[in-house]
């Protein structure tokens, strides 16, 4: 009887309240602050130097170099990258406006956001400098370098919405805002792959066959989406079988 009391009574005892959901990540200024935590110096940083304050701030989110990020990334594409590398809900379409109304005042939000969050860690394979490229350079066809040369845009979309799918269907802001020079970088970094001289592979071989590089790009990003991850160089099947020890991927370019 004692135990059907019980259980009467737990039945009967009100409910402890629910805990509200957290509060979706929001930018921790506002665009025309220039009180704390937006200091004066970042507002003048970015006032007199915004694509440095840009690509620094790009650095500091995802750990990219800065020399890449100011020769491939406008301000309004890194601030739109940036945004959703931390999960802040916003549009394209305020991404655009803001950078075209006041460009300043958009990056100096930007720089100060990263300076407080630091770098977001996505994916963790980012800057590993471990793994390799699944597909050479010039492993395209010839209706892929067509597509890649006349449509880049479509490129750039299917790539970033791998690399950031909150980015979901914004052809139309790939096409006016991120460079197709950015990509084969991106992805290089995002996913952790080799490279002696970063910042001279992601400027320059883009900037001397972009179709190329896009379609490595995009391929990597369909390899990783069906195969998951890298997790660093793997022998080749075979290898196993004699021939000098285990074989690695040279696809480096």
């Amino acid at each position: 009887m004692a135990l059907f009391a019980g259980v009467k009574a737990a039945m009967h005892a009100p409910q402890a309240a629910m805990a509200p959901p957290p509060p979706p990540p929001a930018w921790h200024t506002r665009m025309s602050q220039h009180t704390e935590p937006a200091e004066m110096s970042h507002c003048c940083y970015a006032f007199c130097c915004p694509q440095c304050t840009s690509a620094a701030a790009k650095s500091k989110a995802d750990k990219t170099h800065p020399c890449y990020n100011f020769l491939c990334w406008t301000p309004i594409g890194a601030y739109s990258y940036v945004r959703l590398g931390y999960h802040i809900p916003g549009v394209c379409g305020d991404d655009i406006c803001y950078g075209m109304w006041c460009m300043p005042c958009s990056i100096r939000q930007m720089y100060t956001e990263t300076l407080i969050r630091g770098p977001n860690n996505q994916p963790p394979t980012q800057g590993a400098n471990v793994n390799e490229w699944k597909h050479s350079l010039f492993d395209c066809t010839p209706c892929e370098l067509c597509n890649a040369a006349l449509c880049p845009c479509c490129l750039v979309n299917d790539i970033r919405k791998q690399l950031q799918p909150e980015a979901g269907e914004s052809c139309w802001f790939d096409a006016m805002c991120i460079l197709p020079t950015a990509m084969y970088g991106q992805v290089r970094h995002s996913y952790g792959i080799v490279t002696d001289f970063p910042v001279c592979e992601d400027v320059l071989v883009p900037l001397f066959c972009f179709p190329c590089a896009l379609n490595q790009a995009k391929k990597m990003t369909m390899w990783v989406k069906s195969n998951g991850l890298p997790t660093g160089a793997q022998p080749l099947a075979g290898a196993a079988m004699g021939g000098g020890g285990p074989q690695y991927p040279q696809y480096r370019r």
